[in-house]
């Protein structure tokens, strides 16, 4: 009888001391793993989060689980609000998992209401702001996963090695849920690798990635960002932020193993209900049994009949419910019955007692029944004013405000949510009267913006909270705010940006609580040749305004001598931007250099009052002469656009006489109606018909 040796070829024997050293690192890895692992169970609230815990836990009994009844869905929807609304005050965690599946990943999770909400980021996170990493929604994970860090078996779904590569507590940028919901997460990490302000940003789904949510993972602007060419976390630091490991140790040692065969909520597709031998029976049993345990669970009043030839199948995953949708008129039909809506009866009311000078552009409101409408009583008015009825938290219509003689924001019909929030604590301004002024200046405006990639400033806790910059296209945009797919200069897939045409969209920005628009220097249309040439003059804060003036009469003067004109605005701040409009005719680059030769002589001829260095410390007493708003994929501040800033300024179109005043022009959102005027006389009303091409 052969028998088959079992002993393994003998390797080079180790020191002693190498392999105690080997033996006591492998060992305190597994113990720093479990007390991960235990620290995280700790924090399970079961009352929100089914089954299973893990290894430790002991499951719920049927009887507690069902001991108070069915519950209703809105009721866990605010348990689970008031659940994360404690978890943020006491810190949330946080955990990156570094995972060597079938391709290295990195999972992001963040702790929400029991869970953990996870995203597949394919290359890591990046310091860079301008590194949009993109990052898959995948299922929500049970807590204690998130200190796991050891080995799952090959053959199960993400087999392969997984490192606690980061680890800390998070704090959202406002509510939360909302953030997820809408998909605008902004938050601020405190881990031991990853710190400050981040975005996730939800993408618009496209046909080819039906059922997936992409997302984007971004390094906000602050003081911990990296530059562009500064070596990434990743590399800088690919160790376990739990054991100091690398993924060939972790791989190698093997102490702990997930089997998420044994856990549903641990991995997604473990989703399906286990292979338990009453699972099994109940396959195979007869019509007569299944009609008897359909009985065990009717409802009182109703029978479930299960008829024998019925074949058996899984419950889907998920039913996509029928969502109503805007159409312009009511259907037709013998089969349809209309009726007229609360609200509507209060804005005909209203435009009844206004001699109609209110009324909505509708088609469903039909002025002649003003008429016949039931009297409203005071507190009805006043609920209808708010755009909302007693009990109802219906979004607000924009209504015009009282004394102002712009262009009525009727026009757009735009739904604002908490139209009465604050935005800026410094001038009280209020969403509505954002909405209010984005109406008004919206003819004037949109000839800048309209029809050209934008790059939008949103702040969701108002003026001096955190901000972000958006571009690209995601879910949850306004009506009319469209995109315009643009080539990265570095290649890969185009990328969606987002642009807008109509008044609609500009007015639909303030729901998103956009402070600031700016454009490209080239149209939708042509991309690649701008069609505007932009100088922009950043002063050190203690030139006064005469030096700055003067200097963008230098810059006329200039233009001037080489054929071209120009106009001047503010920018809400403390500079200035010269704008030059040309035609289409040459590319990105030669604008550029156009630019920067006009740059370069007036630092020339001038270097103690002008430079071309961007660093603040080199600026003292001068003026920085950007011309970089002349390279592709660069955007300036919109003419009419707010600021992000205390009191909301706006950057202005000013006439060039205005470089003679006494003082520095300043415009805010909240003063409007004194300065409204100016848009009948708007000083770059001759912009759109300046035709002018750069010199040979």
């Amino acid at each position: 009888m052969a028998v088959r040796s079992t002993t393994r070829p003998k390797r080079a024997a180790k020191s002693v001391p190498a392999k105690a050293a080997r033996l006591a690192k492998k060992q305190s890895a597994a113990l720093l793993v479990d007390e991960e692992l235990d620290r995280y169970r700790s924090m399970r609230d079961f009352g929100v989060t089914a089954e299973p815990m893990g290894e430790a836990a002991v499951s719920r009994t049927a009887a507690s689980r069902t001991a108070s009844g069915a519950t209703a869905s809105g009721a866990i929807v605010s348990r689970a609000r008031a659940v994360g609304a404690a978890e943020a005050s006491r810190g949330l965690r946080f955990v990156i998992q570094k995972h060597a599946a079938t391709r290295l990943h990195y999972d992001f999770r963040l702790e929400w209401n029991g869970v953990l909400k996870s995203w597949a980021v394919t290359k890591g996170p990046s310091f860079y702001p301008g590194d949009k990493r993109l990052a898959v929604r995948v299922e929500d994970h049970p807590l204690e996963y998130g200190g796991f860090e050891g080995i799952i078996p090959k053959g199960q779904y993400g087999g392969g090695a997984v490192m606690v590569w980061d680890r800390g507590t998070w704090l959202p940028h406002g509510d939360a849920e909302e953030g997820l919901e809408s998909g605008h997460l902004t938050f601020e990490l405190h881990g031991q690798k990853l710190k400050g302000s981040w975005a996730l940003i939800r993408m618009r789904p496209r046909p080819q990635n039906k059922g997936k949510a992409n997302w984007l993972l971004i390094k906000e602007h602050d003081p911990e960002e990296y530059a562009e060419g500064d070596t990434p976390i990743t590399e800088s630091a690919p160790e376990s932020a739990l054991t100091g490991r690398d993924m060939d140790e972790i791989a190698g040692d093997q102490d702990r193993v997930w089997n998420s065969k044994d856990d549903p909520a641990a991995d997604p597709v473990a989703t399906k209900p286990p292979r338990t031998a009453a699972a099994v029976r109940g396959a195979k049993a007869p019509a007569k049994e299944i009609q008897e345990r359909a009985e065990e669970v009717r409802e009182p009043s109703r029978v479930i009949q299960a008829p024998g030839s019925a074949p058996r199948e899984a419950f889907p995953r998920f039913i996509s419910p029928q969502l109503a949708s805007q159409v312009k008129s009511p259907p037709a039909g013998a089969g349809w019955a209309h009726e007229l809506k609360r609200e509507a009866a209060m804005t005909l009311k209203q435009a009844e007692e206004d001699d109609l000078s209110a009324l909505v552009d509708d088609p469903f409101v039909d002025a002649p029944l003003a008429n016949d409408l039931p009297e409203m009583t005071d507190a009805s008015a006043r609920a209808a004013e708010k755009g909302t009825t007693r009990g109802s938290r219906q979004p607000s219509h924009l209504s015009f405000r009282e004394g102002s003689t712009g262009n009525s924001p009727e026009r757009y019909q735009v739904r604002l949510t908490h139209p009465d929030k604050q935005i800026d604590a410094a001038s009280k301004l209020t969403k509505q009267q954002l909405a209010d002024y984005y109406s008004a200046v919206a003819d004037a405006m949109l000839p800048h913006i309209a029809d050209r990639p934008l790059s939008i400033v949103r702040c969701p806790q108002g003026s001096t909270g955190p901000c972000f910059f958006q571009k690209h296209l995601v879910e949850g945009l306004p009506p009319g705010i469209d995109g315009v797919m643009i080539q990265s200069r570095k290649g890969g897939e185009p990328e969606e940006y987002i642009t807008l045409s109509t008044g609609e969209a500009l007015v639909g920005l303030a729901q998103l609580g956009v402070l600031e628009i700016h454009p490209w220097g080239s149209t939708n249309s042509d991309l690649e040749r701008p069609d505007r040439m932009i100088f922009d003059l950043d002063p050190d804060p203690s030139l006064p305004w005469a030096t700055l003036a003067g200097a963008a009469l230098e810059v006329r003067e200039r233009l001037k001598k080489l054929g071209l004109a120009s106009f001047v605005k503010s920018t809400g701040g403390k500079g200035l931007h010269v704008v030059a409009p040309i035609e289409p005719h040459h590319e990105w680059p030669a604008a550029k250099a156009f630019a920067k030769s006009v740059a370069q002589a007036m630092a020339a001829d001038n270097p103690q009052l002008y430079l071309m260095t961007m660093t603040k410390a080199a600026r003292k007493g001068r003026i920085y002469v950007d011309y970089l708003r002349n390279e592709r994929g660069a955007t300036a501040i919109a003419p009419y656009s707010p600021r992000a800033r205390a009191g909301v300024p706006v950057a202005i179109p000013l006439a060039w006489k205005e470089m003679e005043a006494a003082e520095r022009p300043v415009f805010a959102v909240t003063d409007f109606p004194s300065w409204e005027a100016r848009l009948k006389r708007d000083p770059w009303a001759q912009m759109l018909s300046t035709w002018q091409t750069l010199p040979h």
